[in-house]
């Protein structure tokens, strides 16, 4: 099944990196994204990005080492 949710965001970013929190593991993420300044919009760069199969970290999943 394939499920597309569409979510617009206005992000100023001052910086080259930007943290995108709250994404789900094993999961495809479309991110469009162009540049603006005081001589304009710039075009449009789409970006496809598979996150890990990771799950946050817990003391309750943390392994002892001995």
């Amino acid at each position: 099944m394939v499920v597309a949710v569409v979510v617009w965001c206005l992000c100023v970013v001052l910086d080259e990196d930007i943290l995108i929190e709250n994404l789900h593991p094993s999961t495809s993420y479309v991110f469009q994204v162009r540049a603006r300044n005081e001589v304009g919009v710039g075009l449009q760069k789409r970006l496809t990005v598979t996150t890990d199969n990771v799950r946050k970290f817990s003391r309750a999943n943390q392994l002892q080492l001995s």
